[in-house]
């Protein structure tokens, strides 16, 4: 029979069914690292920035600038 595996099922069928527990909790991480990046960018692109403004005033000798 071709096509068929020991169990009866063919290769694509036997394929998904063989995926199981560790490539569910697999899918499962890589769409949450993918969800956590998505979320880290568009934070990143729509919050709020607002750098802290202080006034910055320092006197520089006559000495660092020669004439």
């Amino acid at each position: 029979m071709p096509g068929l595996s020991r169990c009866g099922k063919s290769g694509t069928a036997f394929a998904q069914d063989k995926m199981g527990v560790m490539g569910k909790v697999f899918l499962a991480l890589a769409v949450l690292i993918i969800l956590v990046i998505v979320g880290g960018g568009l934070f990143l692109a729509y919050a709020p920035s607002t750098a802290p403004a202080q006034k910055v005033e320092k006197v520089l000798p006559d000495a660092r600038f020669p004439r």
